[in-house]
């Protein structure tokens, strides 16, 4: 009995936690800007990002995309509950932006859940992609 009245009013705090956050996202996600090199592209190294659910037991699917074709995600979906359960994004980019004119490229990926217990929250979030082409050497993700 006790056991389940615990259960009973978890549930009912996870609840009344969300329905306080409504205009806030439950997706948390770092680092939120990634930037490359054009070396970075020219070798086929990656960088990553973590995205995982802010709120404790609430488990949110997630959906990654990007309008950009020359910006590889992977993976592009996937499930997250707890901030115990970061998952690793790798991001690429592919070597056909070397031949743009441009110095400086930037997209955004574009993060999105929902909760799986049929529970609509507000869940979203972006990552800025930069490639900068000029030859500066700064590389990495940063907040």
């Amino acid at each position: 009995m006790k056991k389940k009245l615990m259960l009973l009013s978890l549930g009912l705090i996870i609840l009344s936690l969300l329905g306080g956050m409504k205009g806030c996202s439950v997706i948390g996600v770092t680092p939120s800007t990634l930037t490359f090199t054009s070396q970075d592209v020219q070798n086929g190294n990656s960088l990553k990002f973590e995205v995982w659910s802010k709120v404790p037991l609430l488990k949110v699917r997630v959906s990654l995309e990007c309008d950009d074709e020359w910006v590889d995600v992977n993976p592009v979906g996937f499930d997250t509950m707890g901030s115990w359960n970061k998952v690793p994004v790798t991001v690429k980019i592919n070597p056909s932006v070397l031949e743009s004119a441009d110095q400086i490229l930037e997209s955004v990926i574009k993060i999105s859940g929902e909760a799986l217990r049929g529970r609509k929250v507000t869940a979203s979030s972006n990552v800025t992609v930069k490639v900068n082409l000029g030859g500066n050497d700064q590389t990495g993700g940063s907040n």
